[in-house]
């Protein structure tokens, strides 16, 4: 088992105060980082120990609506790593057979492991790129006749020139470009567009719809939902028609909070269970994905902390 996180685990005598889906993603990680099934009674046990709770039925309670959020998540995208059933997470397979679930995973836990995040994960350029290329792969799946790319400006690999980045899309999707100079001072990169998707072969007609996505993986994701700004970018290009605004994330979310950000984004927010539920485990991940993730998640989960 993992060492309990350090944010979402709070002292619970007569309310829940601990968060569930920290919980949820702590139990994921001991599962399938440290390979071993996770029943329910041992977690219900380590939380008593630890004094987070003191009775065993208000435990048990909180840990029903853990096992909900587990069943349901486990259950939307059929990986073969883990299944849960009602006493327990079963470990199933090593990691490596699901690499884009590890990736989400090892990306949730920097939210909730804040010190083994700052001492061993380093910084959040390789964990964007990514993200980036499985919105990509994901969306394609699910829109399989919108074409989906990503602008590259996760600071990975070499960035085009934010004037040759609009020019790339309006050559996509049909579009004209408006006048740059407002927007290309030099500094600028990618106005907060990660993926976009337009419809190929219109001839000389504009894409519609026109999607442009934001892919953010880190702690502050919610400071994001309203990039990329689609009033700027109306005056960088004439899209023609209200483009559709959505983001991606590596999360589980909780149903308000889900809500919230469908109203803030304005469009659709691809979470943990719906970006997976586009991939078929690795066969959908190119191998120079997979080998980036390998490194990626293997160097950071060796030194998560156990019991």
């Amino acid at each position: 088992m993992l060492v309990l996180p350090d944010k979402g685990i709070a002292s619970s005598v007569k309310v829940h105060n601990c968060d569930v889906l920290a919980v949820a993603d702590w139990l994921l990680g001991s599962s399938l980082f440290c390979e071993e099934d996770v029943s329910r009674s041992d977690v219900s046990d380590i939380l008593i120990e630890n004094q987070v709770y003191s009775n065993q039925d208000f435990c048990q309670e909180f840990l029903t609506s853990v096992w909900g959020v587990l069943e349901s998540f486990v259950g939307a995208i059929d990986s073969p790593v883990v299944t849960v059933d009602s006493r327990a997470i079963r470990f199933e397979a090593n990691w490596k057979e699901d690499r884009a679930f590890a990736y989400c995973l090892a990306a949730s836990l920097r939210v909730f492991y804040e010190g083994w995040s700052k001492n061993h994960c380093g910084d959040y350029l390789a964990q964007g790129f990514i993200l980036e290329e499985l919105t990509k792969l994901s969306l394609a799946k699910h829109h399989p006749n919108i074409r989906f790319k990503s602008t590259g400006w996760s600071g990975v690999t070499t960035n085009q020139k934010f004037a040759d980045l609009v020019g790339q899309i309006c050559q996509d999707a049909n579009f004209a470009e408006q006048n740059l100079d407002l927007w290309d001072t030099g500094n600028v990169k990618d106005l907060g567009l990660d993926v976009y998707g337009y419809f190929p072969g219109q001839g000389r007609r504009p894409s519609a719809p026109f999607m442009m996505f934001q892919c953010a993986s880190g702690a502050n994701w919610k400071g994001k939902r309203t990039t990329p700004d689609l009033q700027v970018w109306k005056h960088v290009m004439n899209i023609y028609s209200v483009p559709i605004r959505g983001m991606a994330v590596p999360f589980l979310i909780d149903e308000m909070e889900f809500s919230r950000s469908l109203v803030l984004i304005g469009g659709p927010l691809v979470d943990r269970p719906l970006l997976l539920s586009g991939l078929s485990g690795n066969a959908d991940l190119p191998q120079d994905l997979q080998d980036m993730i390998d490194g990626w998640v293997d160097v950071k989960v060796s030194k998560l902390e156990t019991l």
